[in-house]
């Protein structure tokens, strides 16, 4: 069976071209192709692509290190960058893999396929969804308060606090605070006016 692709690309020649390069492949298809974020986890929802293969350039300077969160709700996905312009070495990381411009038909095809396999993502967790308090206790680490702080506003203790924390981080996969800021921005769990 072949792995599908969905490409994300604002360049219509360079979406044409690849669409071309995989025409006649055994391991890969092309499932569809977007230019912008929105409409990409619109099409994965409904294409269920194994392999996102996304220009980096379409976020911008703040979201750039947040691809995952962007996409937390598709675990399983396989992302590979389109390279043909300077992206930052730290921002690439963490892709699967980068598919450069220049790469022939046969570079892109083992880049994907040693993806797909060194994928670390962890399978889907059965009850991955926040609960009602965990996205209270997001909402405030994303407003800046601290675990006392958190504590003290929703009347629970510390330790219950920390709990929260771990359990958010393993469900998004997101560590930092900036990366879970951005996840609570993008779920409408706070605005951006409330941020300090």
């Amino acid at each position: 069976m072949k792995s599908k692709i969905l490409i994300v690309e604002p360049s219509e020649i360079i979406t044409k071209g690849l669409i071309d390069l995989f025409e006649i492949n055994f391991l890969f298809e092309i499932a569809g192709y977007c230019t912008s974020l929105d409409k990409a986890k619109e099409l994965i929802s409904k294409l269920k692509p194994d392999i996102l293969l996304i220009n980096p350039s379409l976020f911008d300077f703040e979201n750039k290190y947040t691809l995952r969160a962007y996409f937390v709700n598709f675990p399983r996905l396989t992302f590979a960058a389109l390279l043909y312009q300077y992206i930052d070495t730290s921002v690439l990381k963490q892709y699967n893999a980068v598919v450069d411009i220049c790469d022939n038909k046969q570079n892109i095809e083992n880049k994907l396929r040693m993806a797909m396999e060194n994928n670390p993502n962890e399978p889907i967790r059965e009850n991955s969804e926040l609960s009602k308090r965990e996205k209270d206790v997001l909402a405030l680490i994303a407003k800046g308060l601290m675990n006392k702080e958190i504590a003290d506003q929703l009347h629970l203790s510390i330790h219950t606090v920390i709990s929260h924390r771990k359990n958010i981080s393993q469900k998004t996969d997101i560590k930092s605070v900036a990366g879970l800021t951005v996840y609570a921005l993008l779920n409408n769990l706070v605005d951006s006016s409330e941020l300090k």
